[in-house]
């Protein structure tokens, strides 16, 4: 699920506002997208929601996915993902309503 707002609808800069919203840091990645995750197990890593946030202009460019498992394959980034599940969707809702609060 993708999705853009204006940078001057955060309160705070985008590393913060991921923590705020209960997210961890992973990775920059070498197109300049900031990788975070947020497990919704206690103690399990998968699945985990995948958020990845990138900053062009005066936008912040959000893609939302939740990770089933981990990579079979050792080197792949393929993976089993929802992007549209109803699962998804209330997940952000519950980030717009933290970037919001």
């Amino acid at each position: 699920m993708k999705w853009m707002i204006n940078k001057t609808d955060l309160r705070h800069n985008i590393m913060q506002a991921m923590r705020n919203c209960q997210y961890r840091y992973q990775h920059t990645t070498t197109n300049n997208e900031h990788s975070f995750t947020r497990v919704v197990y206690n103690n399990q890593p998968f699945p985990r929601f995948h958020l990845y946030v990138n900053e062009v202009d005066d936008k912040v460019i959000f893609n939302l996915h939740l990770d089933q498992k981990k990579s079979v394959y050792e080197g792949q980034t393929a993976h089993s993902a929802d992007y549209d599940d109803p699962v998804v969707t209330t997940e952000y809702q519950r980030i717009i309503s933290s970037l919001n609060g």
